[in-house]
């Protein structure tokens, strides 16, 4: 339970970062470099590439290192590559400024996907399973929608002048600081609140817990071949 409790409160912020980048650094591709929809879209296709090759090296290391360990890291390199978008400006090039973030942004989040889903389901017991999961998918679709919320009104709250690519760059940039802290926080979450290593403990039922009555004698075979039932 402490798991669940904890690997949700991790996803609310982990989805709160994931919709807000998306948000921000489409916003900050088409409305200040000038990017058309499609040249966003393939802006954003490493990030799509890389999600799925680190949740899938992700799936496989989390037995050897346990989901804590895991998650801490994932989330620290989502730290770092939402750190990186600070630095974008009016006119940063993609390849030198946005693309290092996306990547580190990537690989966090794929880590930290699979690592916070087997925290939500570890040491639930298997009737609950069902139960575990949905709260941990409501916890995504509440993080993404109070994250976004949230860093919005940050953004507009840190942007004087509205027309200015100036002022509007600052409010991105105040919005991406907003995601590091939801990323250092859930870290902060992983460390004090998960274990280690916790697994689904076998449940026990009612036939096992009955006493068994004794098995009668076996019946003896003569070397004949004809059975002696004494």
């Amino acid at each position: 339970m402490r798991n669940l409790t904890g690997a949700n409160a991790i996803s609310v912020l982990l989805f709160g970062v994931a919709a807000t980048t998306v948000y921000f650094l489409t916003l900050y591709l088409q409305q200040i470099l000038g990017y058309s929809a499609l040249l966003t879209g393939l802006a954003f296709l490493p990030n799509a590439v890389l999600v799925g090759i680190s949740a899938t090296v992700a799936g496989k290391m989390v037995g050897r290192l346990g989901v804590r360990i895991l998650l801490a890291a994932s989330l620290a390199v989502l730290a770092v590559g939402e750190l990186l978008f600070i630095r974008i400006g009016t006119d940063s090039g993609y390849v030198a400024v946005i693309l290092p973030g996306i990547v580190l942004n990537a690989v966090g989040l794929g880590g930290s996907f699979v690592a916070a889903s087997v925290a939500a389901t570890s040491g639930v017991a298997d009737r609950d399973q069902g139960l575990a999961t949905s709260l941990f998918t409501a916890a995504q679709q509440i993080g993404a929608a109070i994250g976004i919320a949230f860093l919005v009104v940050l953004a507009a709250g840190t942007t004087a002048l509205p027309g200015d690519p100036s002022d509007v760059v600052t409010g991105y940039r105040w919005a991406f600081a907003g995601a590091t802290a939801f990323a250092v926080l859930a870290l902060a979450i992983t460390v004090i609140v998960l274990r280690g290593r916790e697994h689904n403990s076998p449940q026990t039922t009612p036939a096992e817990t009955m006493p068994q009555a004794p098995c009668p004698p076996c019946p003896k075979t003569e070397p004949t071949g004809r059975v002696n039932a004494r």
